[in-house]
């Protein structure tokens, strides 16, 4: 009994983990859409990586 009570609490920390990490995504997403409609662009370019956030202009291109 003592090897399905580690079970369980080991599965449901793994559920849990999981739920934080896709509500930290969603938030995160939340956060870059709000930057790019209200035009701060310079805002949303600091989620890219240094890669990315190079090749990306800051200026709106219209």
């Amino acid at each position: 009994m003592k090897r399905y009570s580690i079970i369980i609490v080991l599965l449901l920390i793994v559920f849990n983990t999981r739920a934080q990490v896709s509500e930290r995504t969603i938030a995160l997403a939340g956060k870059f859409h709000y930057l790019l409609t209200h035009e701060n662009y310079t805002g949303a370019v600091t989620y890219f990586d240094s890669i990315v956030g190079n090749l990306c202009s800051t200026k709106k291109i219209k």
